[in-house]
């Protein structure tokens, strides 16, 4: 095969690459590639690898190396471990760094298939149940900067003051006076949510995560949930970190629900299927139902707006909003039967 030198944009990043001067380094052969998310896919002589620019700091590839070296330990293998080239989890050339995992040809998990949702949400709490008391050098050690409630209480001062800026405004268009009409509803949603958490002790949840080293994968999505034969994996660990692992359940519920209309018997599988695996005590159920309770669609949409000013399609930031709105009711519905369990 001959030798592949390219230039090209993946992801938006620039990769100049020699992929097979690369994949030699590690002792790969490279019989043939295609173009995955953000990265290349290699067919070698051992099987198939990942390969990509380094995207994160030294740090953070550490640390997710560690963590997925305490899943193997712990027998849990489906994941995309790093190959070590130098004893790193990454390979150094002509001042770029990029790493080689091993990689699986299997599917994203299909978030409108109840049946494979279940099984993500199962695989998320296995992932969770091992990733305790994971040991990793102080120095590579990655914690949350900042708590949960400190980004809720930004995002309540960005709500305020994108109503401020439309108020402002000489002319409303149609996303204006919705929001306007709808704005004080979800922003006593969203005081309610802190006012909660601050009751939680948040802090006091986040300093027994430290204690236990309890690793939240902060990415858990169809994308990086894969689907090889029957069994699922697990893969992306870049952005882990030290946190509460209920978050993790939280933002894949919220995808879920937003997806399928907040169907309650979906959102409640979802809950017992984890339970199940992995015991959801009180104070996580509270955080879960406050977490979703914040009306988080609400403000990215609006901050976003905000944000990029006339530059964003007011057609497709309006429907955006308009699906909430609609889907509101059905989100209602489902948190009374959350909060039930509390």
């Amino acid at each position: 095969m001959n030798e592949v030198k390219m230039t090209i944009k993946v992801g938006g990043i620039f990769l100049i690459e020699n992929i097979n001067g690369i994949m030699e380094k590690y002792g790969f052969k490279v019989k043939a590639y295609h173009r995955g998310r953000g990265s290349f896919i290699c067919e070698t002589d051992k099987g198939i690898k990942l390969l990509k620019e380094m995207e994160t700091t030294v740090n953070k590839t550490w640390f997710s190396y560690y963590v997925k070296k305490h899943l193997i330990n712990n027998d849990y293998n489906q994941v995309d471990q790093y190959i070590l080239m130098e004893d790193k989890p990454y390979y150094e050339e002509k001042d770029k760094k990029y790493i080689v995992k091993n990689w699986f040809e299997g599917r994203e998990c299909n978030l409108y298939d109840e049946k494979e949702t279940l099984l993500a949400v199962k695989n998320l709490a296995k992932l969770h149940k091992t990733l305790q008391y994971v040991s990793v050098p102080e120095d590579k050690l990655q914690v949350t900067s900042n708590s949960f409630t400190y980004n809720l209480k930004k995002h309540n001062k960005e709500l305020k003051r994108v109503r401020k800026y439309i108020r402002n405004k000489s002319r409303y268009a149609d996303f204006d006076i919705l929001f306007l009409k709808n704005f004080m509803y979800y922003y006593e949603k969203a005081k309610e949510s802190v006012n909660n958490f601050e009751e939680l002790d948040y802090n006091l949840l986040i300093r027994e995560a430290n204690t236990k080293t309890q690793i939240c994968h902060n990415d858990y999505n169809q994308h990086n949930a894969l689907l090889v034969g029957n069994k699922m994996m697990t893969v992306n660990f870049e952005k882990s970190v030290v946190d509460l692992q209920i978050l993790d359940l939280y933002k894949l519920i919220r995808k879920v629900m937003e997806k399928n209309n907040w169907y309650t018997e979906y959102g409640m599988k979802m809950i017992y299927t984890y339970d199940q695996c992995n015991t959801i005590n009180q104070k996580q159920l509270k955080v879960l139902y406050n977490t979703l309770l914040y009306p988080e669609k609400f403000w990215k949409i609006s901050n976003y707006y905000y944000n990029s000013k006339k530059s964003w399609e007011p057609k497709i930031s309006l429907e955006k909003l308009q699906k909430i709105i609609h889907q509101q009711e059905s989100k209602n519905q489902f948190l009374k039967v959350l909060k039930d369990q509390m």
